[in-house]
């Protein structure tokens, strides 16, 4: 479960911020190792409405601006300062209410990443990284890591949502063939053939259709209207733990999320180690940010181990990590410098999603190509069968 918490350090400074615990006790005890003084700890309660439409941050604008506050903080420009010049800049509305929420917290005298928490907008990862910016007094560097990390991530879900444009596109193109065909072309020339029962199985699948979607309009569009609704609410609600682990097990598809995740996690995890976020910590972080149950799960199992006293790589899932990848966490944890050897294997692995996208397309394409080659050449031996069957009768 996710809890938001209020809390203070011995300096008196306020520190607000989300964890995800089994229960409040286990949350409260978090705190106390981490040495604060709780005021107040709520669990987050998951949307169960259609509000998972709302949108969030433009992650291209969010990108342009991080990069933005890293060359005007390097320029020594201050940071109240840059805030404001970029909300003149963003276009997005919500984007643009966050950063004036930011601004105005600022001239309270909140920290800049008490200020991005409190606006409840942008990603956790972004409040940790700054934090650590303002302790370290490297902000200008704290964005740029920022700017890169999202920039990559935003790259591989292109590629990914990329590779599912043209079997998405041939898919609606097919629909909307048969649905003209039966609907407008087969019932005028139906009307018309002297022998409805000789006809081949082509044209009887599609007289079926036809007279199917001719007498139920009404409950298709309403079925269709509420599919678009209902599916991705129940998706992400009442399946969205069976959701994502259905998800990694889809062939080539699954392959490539499952790559991308585990790049997501040895990124984040290297640009908190080098930030000098512990690890409990930063797995805490991961945990809200991963999104996807099965890796999810898996990470608090290595975070348990981690307060055991155990290395990360005993706990990682060999299902979900190749051996590669917790053959180099267990060679990074073991010479104390996990950051590099973590930045290498995101690295491999970018690439490795790649290739996997490129195969998935190369696969894809053809299959498309045939499975709509099929749905024509029924709909063709449907329609002209009974044409010539018609221009016999008359000859």
């Amino acid at each position: 479960m996710l809890f938001s918490y209020r809390a203070q350090n011995f300096e008196g400074n306020n520190v607000n911020g989300t964890l995800d615990a089994e229960n409040y006790i286990d949350v409260r005890n978090m705190l106390l190792q981490r040495k604060l003084i709780v005021k107040s700890i709520k669990e987050v309660k998951e949307r169960n409405s259609l509000l998972i439409y709302k949108r969030g941050i433009n992650k291209k604008e969010m990108i342009f601006v991080f990069k933005n506050f890293s060359t005007m903080l390097k320029a020594g420009i201050p940071i109240i300062q840059a805030v404001d010049i970029m909300q003149e800049q963003v276009k997005q509305s919500i984007f643009k209410k966050a950063l004036k929420k930011v601004k105005t917290d600022l001239s309270k005298g909140l920290l800049l990443s008490e200020s991005i928490a409190e606006a409840k907008i942008f990603p956790t990862l972004v409040s940790a990284i700054v934090r650590i910016g303002e302790e370290s007094g490297t902000l200008d560097r704290s964005f740029l890591q920022l700017s890169v990390f999202y920039l990559k991530q935003s790259k591989t879900l292109n590629k990914i949502g990329g590779a599912l444009v043209y079997p998405a596109f041939t898919l609606l193109v097919a629909m909307g063939a048969v649905w003209y065909l039966t609907t407008a072309v087969l019932p005028t020339i139906l009307n018309v053939l002297p022998d409805k029962e000789s006809v081949g199985w082509p044209t009887k699948l599609l007289i079926f259709i036809s007279e199917f979607v001719k007498n139920n309009q009404l409950t298709i569009a309403t079925i269709f209207i509420a599919s678009i609704i209902l599916i991705p609410w129940i998706l992400t609600t009442i399946l969205r733990r069976q959701k994502d682990y259905w998800i990694l097990k889809i062939p080539l598809y699954g392959e490539v999320i499952k790559k991308s995740k585990v790049v997501q996690f040895t990124t984040t995890l290297a640009i908190l180690t080098e930030a000098g976020v512990n690890i409990t910590d930063a797995l805490d972080i991961i945990i809200q940010m991963i999104g996807n149950e099965a890796f999810r799960q898996n990470i608090r199992t290595v975070k348990g181990g981690v307060i055991k006293g155990e290395p990360i790589s005993k706990n990682l899932s060999p299902i979900l990590f190749d051996k590669l990848v917790i053959t180099i966490v267990s060679i990074g944890e073991s010479t104390g410098d996990m950051q590099k050897p973590l930045q290498d294997i995101a690295e491999f692995l970018d690439d490795e999603v790649d290739r996997t996208v490129s195969n998935m397309i190369a696969m894809i394409t053809p299959i498309s190509i045939l499975i709509m080659a099929g749905i024509i050449a029924i709909i063709a031996v449907g329609v002209m069968g009974p044409m010539y069957s018609m221009y016999g009768s008359i000859g």
